[in-house]
C-alpha cells in the first residue's frame, strides 16, 4: 500500500494541474505497467474510503468528462438533487469542458444535461445554473 501511495504521489506531483487531459493521459495511462498490481486490483474493496478516492482520482484524470458526468447524473438522479455536488461541478467545469460533459451526459442518458438539471432545480439556485449550462428554453 505504501508503495502504491508512493508511486500515486510521485505520478500526479508530475502531472501539472493546468495542462489539458490530452497531455495528462500518457502518463496516467502507462502507470498501470509501473504498478505492483494493476489498478483493477482496487476495486476489490469498496468500503475502503482510501481506494475509493484513489479510483476516483484516476478516473478523473483518465476520462474527466466521464466522471464529472456520472457526478452530476448522480447528483440529479437520486431524491433530491444534491446540489454541494452539481454547484461544484457546473460552476468549476464550466469554463473548461462543460460541453464535453452536456455530450457525455446526452450519450449516456438520452436526456440533455441542462434539461434534467433545470427540471430538477428550483428557486434561488434555478437562474445561475441555468446561465452556467447555457440552458436555452425551447
Amino acid at each position: 500500500m505504501r508503495q502504491l501511495s508512493t508511486h500515486l504521489h510521485a505520478t500526479n506531483s508530475r502531472v501539472p494541474s493546468s495542462a489539458h487531459s490530452y497531455k495528462k493521459r500518457p502518463d496516467v495511462q502507462c502507470s498501470p505497467h509501473r504498478l505492483p498490481h494493476p489498478l483493477s486490483d482496487l476495486k476489490t474493496d469498496p468500503k475502503d474510503e482510501f481506494l475509493a478516492l484513489l479510483r476516483a482520482t484516476v478516473k478523473c484524470l483518465t476520462r474527466p468528462e466521464k466522471y464529472f458526468e456520472k457526478v452530476l447524473r448522480l447528483a440529479v438522479n437520486k431524491r433530491g438533487t444534491d446540489e454541494g455536488a452539481l454547484t461544484r461541478v457546473v460552476t468549476t467545469r464550466a469554463e473548461f469542458n462543460l460541453k464535453i460533459i452536456k455530450d457525455e451526459s446526452q450519450q449516456r442518458n438520452s436526456v440533455p444535461l441542462d434539461r434534467a438539471i433545470v427540471k430538477d432545480i428550483h428557486g434561488d439556485c434555478e437562474k445561475m445554473f441555468q446561465a452556467l449550462i447555457g440552458y436555452k428554453e425551447d
